[in-house]
């Protein structure tokens, strides 16, 4: 078959390197941040950053949702709060706390104290630097493959621009490594998506040249189509089998109709 599967179905290696990607810039810039402002607990904050902003990229991509809003997105003020609750226990344990309970404590009224005054304003410059380029992404992508593609080289593009201006205003440390995860992370699935969309363009290209055999690009009432065409039969019982592939915008497949193996 001369179809190239893998630019015309639905990959996750992009989603995961920006999942990645998402979670390693905004703890580097979390990181960068906290050592301006309170530099003893820029490390840690850096560390409980990655874990749990990486969990909430990942949550953002869940399609459960609930009155019509996503569920990853009504959670975000949770995060933010599991956040702050984890960065104090890691300080906590950082600077060797005697006691068991007196952590506790500290992780619950310190975490809650935290949370207020400096993870919800956190989380909302985290959703508007953050949340609102994944969120144009998504809308992107509900429009089909090729949108799908460059929601992916979005996200990528924003997490490395932040990325990067966390590791210019960053001394070495914790930041710096996060920092260039999240551009290697960021450029890669930004790399992966440009591919496969001029991969599926020059594949639309070659079927409407006529060098693609058993393949064609047809009119209909909603714009091109790729179509696959089977012939079944022998003599003069032959007749050909229509199965429509992909609808086409311009020259990219904006959705995928089925796709056998």
């Amino acid at each position: 078959m001369n179809l190239p599967h893998r630019a015309f179905r639905e990959r996750r290696n992009a989603a995961a390197l920006n999942i990645a990607g998402v979670g390693a810039s905004l703890a580097a810039c979390t990181g960068a941040a906290f050592r301006l402002l309170w530099a003893q607990t820029a490390t840690y904050a850096a560390l409980s950053t990655v874990v749990i902003g990486t969990i909430w990229a990942a949550s953002l991509r869940m399609r459960a949702r609930r009155n019509g809003i996503p569920v990853g997105w009504l959670m975000s003020p949770v995060f933010a709060c599991v956040n702050a609750m984890l960065c104090m226990a890691l300080i906590g344990m950082g600077e060797g706390r005697a006691g068991y309970f007196d952590t506790i404590g500290m992780v619950v009224l310190g975490g809650g104290l935290i949370g207020a005054i400096v993870w919800i304003p956190a989380l909302v410059l985290t959703l508007l630097f953050f949340g609102l380029p994944i969120a144009q992404a998504q809308r992107i992508a509900a429009r089909g493959l090729a949108g799908a593609d460059r929601g992916e080289v979005i996200v990528g593009l924003v997490s490395t621009v932040l990325a990067l201006v966390a590791l210019v205003g960053s001394p070495p440390s914790i930041e710096t490594v996060l920092a260039l995860v999240a551009i290697a992370s960021g450029l890669a699935a930004t790399t992966l998506g440009i591919l496969r969309a001029r991969a599926r363009r020059a594949f639309v290209r070659r079927v409407e040249a006529g060098e693609v055999a058993s393949f064609r690009v047809e009119p209909s009432a909603e714009g091109k189509v790729l179509v696959r065409v089977t012939t079944a039969g022998m003599a003069y019982r032959v007749s050909d089998f229509v199965e429509e592939i992909a609808r086409l915008e311009g020259d990219d497949v904006v959705n995928v109709s089925s796709l056998s193996t």
